[in-house]
């Protein structure tokens, strides 16, 4: 009896030693057609065959990763996964590092059935371009599931170093959980995201539905509508002085004026920065329309915001319109408590009106914004509006090739004496200050708004 067991046993043996053996040569044969390897080796043996790759490279050298990869296959099943340790480079551009694992690779119908059930996971995971971080997270995970529905989780993560010295203790956590379908020649192709939800400085959630789809002259039509409501529970502060200037040195180079605020006045700029704290709902649905590149079709294209909205617990604004290559735009920009949204407008203006009229920067060329000012504006966007009441207001733009400027209910020669009046009698005003006290600049418009 012990004998015949310890034959079965062998056998048994045997057999998962040939398994395990002409698994991994029909994998190490595969692998070595299509990438070289600085080493390649057997491993898993013996429920487990895989392949373990050094220093893996495309045949054509566009793909090179600098550390190891396992590559194994479910013993006796159709599906493979992929071990990665280190940095994979495209095209010398794009890096990808990290510790990464992509399962349920599946062996037959690979075109149709790659997104069936895969798994990618990452650890430490970093995405760079050109040598530079653009998105950094402590974990990652996708998970695909019958070929049309997704997730997505991102744990701490940041964007790029500028980003990250710009918010410093910004580390979102992300979730998306969506579906899509695709036509059999690619389009029409839809997008669903049913739910999404970040939390950093703020905390929100939103949804979107995408559709894009090709007609038989390629022609593209694409829709699209998302809405997220966002809740900022943090002010924003910013980072020190010197981490900043480093990480934004490139584009300040380029502006001097911005520049010299950044380095001489850092300490009012933390001033500066508005409140958004409270919860904001926003909503877009868009319509595009534009010919393929690989066609010759001469129509115009065309966008259409059916719907743009902000709000918050205060103020709120709409938008609804249409703009087209063919120089012509008309939009309805409809604003919710106007007459305090202007008021605190100008009182943020004052904010930067005493920063940038010191001697070092513009000097006396910006005057200080007073209520009677902002209540001039408030004066000439009524009598510019299509209809107004005392909280909203209505107003319309437009603009064509004829007519590159328009403005409410106003013909070119109403709008130019009306924007004429406005500026008489905010110079008034001024000079009313300046003859009380030439010396004087007094903010008289709360300076504590935004």
């Amino acid at each position: 009896m012990k004998k015949a067991s310890l034959l079965i046993l062998i056998a048994l043996f045997a057999v998962l030693s040939s398994i395990w053996w002409i698994e991994t040569n029909s994998l190490k044969k595969e692998i070595s057609s299509q990438i070289d390897c600085d080493a390649i080796s057997r491993k898993g043996f013996p429920f487990s065959p895989k392949i373990r790759c050094e220093n893996l490279r495309s045949k054509d050298g566009k793909i090179q990763h600098e550390g190891w990869a396992s590559i194994g296959v479910a013993l006796l099943g159709n599906q493979a996964w992929v071990d990665l340790s280190g940095t994979i480079t495209l095209d010398q551009k794009l890096a990808i590092s990290g510790e990464m694992t992509l399962e349920n690779i599946p062996f037959d119908d690979l075109e149709n059935s790659l997104l069936k059930n895969l798994s990618f996971q990452a650890r430490d995971f970093t995405i760079s371009l050109e040598d530079s971080p653009a998105l950094e997270a402590e974990k990652l995970s996708i998970q695909f599931s019958d070929n049309s529905k997704f997730s997505l989780d991102i744990q701490k993560s940041r964007l790029s170093s500028f980003f990250s010295q710009l918010f410093p203790e910004n580390k979102t956590d992300v979730h998306l959980v969506g579906t899509w379908t695709l036509g059999e020649k690619l389009y029409p192709f839809s997008f669903e995201l049913e739910h999404s939800s970040a939390d950093c400085y703020s905390s929100g959630n939103g949804k979107a539905k995408v559709l894009i789809n090709l007609s038989q002259d390629q022609f593209y039509d694409v829709s699209a509508q998302l809405t997220n409501e966002q809740t900022v529970h943090k002010e924003y502060t910013l980072p020190e002085k010197e981490l900043f200037m480093s990480a934004a040195a490139p584009v300040l180079d380029q502006y001097p004026l911005i520049h010299k605020i950044c380095n001489d006045h850092w300490d009012q700029l933390q001033t500066l920065i508005p409140s958004f704290l409270g919860k904001t709902n926003g909503e877009l649905a868009i319509k595009l329309a534009f010919p393929s590149p690989e066609t010759q079709i001469s129509e115009p294209w065309k966008i259409i915001f059916d719907k743009l909205s902000v709000q918050n617990e205060c103020y709120g604004f709409e938008l609804k319109g249409a703009i087209s290559n063919e120089l012509k735009y008309a939009f309805d920009l409809s604003l919710k408590n106007y007459q305090p949204m202007i008021q605190n407008l100008a009182g943020y203006y004052n904010r930067w009106q005493k920063l940038l009229s010191a001697p070092d920067l513009l000097g006396p060329t910006l005057f200080p914004a007073n209520e009677k000012m902002a209540a001039h504006l408030v004066s000439f966007l009524k009598q510019v509006s299509d209809q107004h009441t005392e909280n909203d207001l209505t107003l319309s733009i437009q603009g064509s090739e004829s007519v590159p400027f328009a403005l409410g209910n106003q013909t070119p020669e109403s709008l130019a004496q009306a924007v004429q009046k406005l500026t008489n009698d905010c110079l008034a005003e001024i000079e009313l200050e300046l003859k009380v006290d030439p010396a004087s600049k007094d903010v008289l418009v709360s300076p504590g708004a935004g």
